[in-house]
């Protein structure tokens, strides 16, 4: 979002004064830089380990430094829905934007307006762009209700509209157009962040699936789409942070998951995994102990989410 959304929205939603001067504006798009869209329930895992945890938490982020943070304006409506006051918003959030900033990692907030508008500069006129956008939103989704008001879409706040129809899924419905706008525009990475097997996970499955959607995207193959664009569980960003050290020692690394993955987050998000595809084969709670042999044998547990 531009400056004068980003005032009206915070204006609109007062609950929202204290985490306020950690949220940025005006994001471009970089094609170089990898883009990590933050989904409500990988956001309040990621809050409550700055909260409770802060050295695992600087650990963990570090490695993920020189990533962008995007905040669709949907998620954040969702993940202060249920918080009555500014004080519960500040209680649960404040020390993870607040570490993020002090880190100099960015946290932009975007809403579709601005997802569209940088999206369109990319077409010689408006009328193409829309109707590229409107294109892209009806193929992401599968409820009738809503294909009937994108069909009649005229104006990026039409498609707005169609999106927020339904509640259910509502926030991972604009983390997938947020991010296939993107892909459209020529980024190289983009890693959807969420804990959400139905909403997130099988999504994107079926979407590998679908050619339609693959040359629409002007991506060669799966194998592209995979690779530029993924969704990935706290359980996975763990693991990737895991696999790619080369500092830490295996107790190092026990006493991080014994911070990062309390007893609470291994039950509340079961790993997917195979030994030889990204398409899960086995679905179950993994304890720390057995998460350090998928850390040490990484070519030959494959995560899947």
């Amino acid at each position: 979002m531009d400056k004068k959304e980003f005032t009206q929205f915070m204006h609109q939603h007062s609950k929202c004064q204290g985490i306020k001067p950690y949220l940025l504006y005006g994001r471009r798009n970089d094609t170089t830089s990898h883009y990590y869209v933050l989904d409500n329930n990988i956001l309040t895992d990621l809050a409550k380990l700055a909260k409770q945890q802060v050295s695992a938490f600087k650990t963990l982020m570090n490695h993920y430094k020189d990533a962008v943070f995007i905040l669709p304006q949907m998620v954040l409506e969702e993940s202060i829905r249920n918080l009555n006051q500014q004080s519960a918003v500040d209680n649960l959030y404040l020390d993870f934007y607040s570490l993020m900033q002090g880190m100099g990692i960015p946290i932009y907030l975007e809403s579709l307006e601005y997802n569209y508008l940088l999206f369109a500069e990319g077409f010689i006129n408006t009328d193409i762009a829309f109707q590229h956008y409107k294109d892209l939103a009806s193929k992401l989704v599968n409820n009738m209700d809503i294909l009937k008001v994108l069909e009649n879409a005229k104006s990026y706040k039409d498609i707005e509209n169609s999106y927020r129809l339904s509640t259910n899924d509502a926030g991972e419905r604009f983390i997938f157009l947020y991010a296939h706008a993107m892909l459209m525009d020529q980024v190289r990475k983009i890693t959807i962040l969420s804990n959400e097997k139905k909403g997130v996970y099988n999504v994107w499955r079926s979407n590998v699936n679908k050619n339609t959607l693959l040359e629409f995207l002007k991506v060669k193959d799966q194998e592209e789409y995979c690779e530029k664009l993924r969704p990935v569980s706290f359980n996975g960003f763990l693991l990737d942070f895991l696999q790619e050290q080369n500092t830490l020692s295996l107790v190092q690394m026990d006493h991080f998951l014994q911070a990062a993955r309390s007893n609470n987050v291994i039950q509340r998000n079961p790993m997917l995994y195979s030994r030889t595809t990204p398409y899960y084969v086995d679905e179950r709670v993994i304890t720390n102990e057995e998460f350090l042999k998928f850390v040490q044998d990484k070519n030959e547990y494959r995560l899947a989410f």
